[in-house]
Formats: structure tokens, sequence, C-alpha cells
């Protein structure tokens, strides 16, 4: 039985503990301090507040990003542009200088063929010959020559036309009494 009454008085015991442990759950909890408090909530609207303008700021940061990306693919098309039109002047300068030297290249060959045709026509004539075909070769020679005279001429018009070309166009863009 004496095991009976050491169980009985542990019991009892722990019946203590559980009610004190009841009764100081059951009691307010101690005031806060109100300073302590008031700083804190102080901190908290302050956090809040950097909060608040970070994410102003980072949606401002957001715009701004999006407004230059959108210059920048401006810019890079109208680079684009320029630079293909550039292209094309580039070709059509070209074409213009290629068609210029070939003009030249006839003009010098029928020059070289009237002084040949020339040259034939003096000696012939300082020998007392005169030569109907002579004449009428040094005739053809002198009209291949002045076709191409005026060919290499036009060419070289055409050269120049196509190097102010876009010089004239660019100043017709531009605002009144401004030069380029």
């Amino acid at each position: 039985m004496s095991d009976i009454d050491e169980l009985q008085r542990r019991i009892t015991s722990a019946m203590a503990r559980i009610s004190a442990g009841v009764e100081t759950l059951a009691e307010p909890a101690p005031a806060a301090d109100p300073a302590l408090l008031e700083a804190a909530e102080q901190r908290a609207a302050e956090a809040g507040a950097r909060a608040e303008a970070s994410e102003v700021a980072l949606e401002e940061e957001r715009l701004a990003n999006a407004q230059l990306s959108e210059r920048l693919n401006g810019v890079k098309s109208r680079h684009e542009a320029e630079t293909g039109a550039l292209r094309q002047q580039m070709q059509a300068q070209g074409a213009a200088m290629k068609q210029l030297d070939a003009d030249l290249q006839e003009l010098r060959a029928a020059n070289e063929g009237l002084r040949a045709s020339n040259a034939a026509l003096r000696e012939a004539n300082a020998e007392g010959l005169a030569d109907a075909a002579l004449i009428d070769a040094a005739l053809k020679a002198e009209n291949e020559s002045l076709r191409s005279a005026r060919a290499a001429d036009m060419s070289e018009a055409g050269a120049i036309m196509a190097q102010l070309g876009p010089l004239l166009a660019a100043a017709r863009s531009l605002p009144e009494g401004e030069e380029t």
C-alpha cells in the first residue's frame, strides 16, 4: 500500500503544479512599455515608407528602361535604313564609274585609231598619193572618236549626278537656311 500512497502523493503534487500553471496562464500579460511600442511602430512605418519609395523608384527605372529600349530600336531602324540607302548609293556610283571607265577606254582606242589613220593619211599626202580609202578611214575614225568622246562625257555627267543626287536629296530635307 505504500506504493499507492506514494502514487497518490505524486499525482496530488502534479495536480498542484498544473493548477499553478493554469492560473499563471489565466493572468493577463504584463503591459508592454509604450515607448518601445511607439519606437517599433515608427520603425515599421519607416520601413514601409522605404519599401514604397523603392517600389516607386523601381517602377520609374522600368519606365525609363522601356523608353530607352524604344529609342534604341528607333535608332537601330534609322541606322539600318541609312545604311541601306548608302549601299544603294555606292552601287549606283560604282556602276556609273564602271560605265565611265568603259567609255574612256573606248575613247582612248578610238583616238588611237584616229591618230594612226591621220598618220597614214599624212604619209600618203606627203608622197603625193591621194587615196580615197585612207580619207574615208580617217573620217570614220574621227566620227568614232567623236562618238566615244560624247559617250565618255555622258558617263562622266552620270557619275557626277550619282554623286550629287544624295547631296541634293539631303539639302532638300534640311530646314530653310541650314546648310550641310
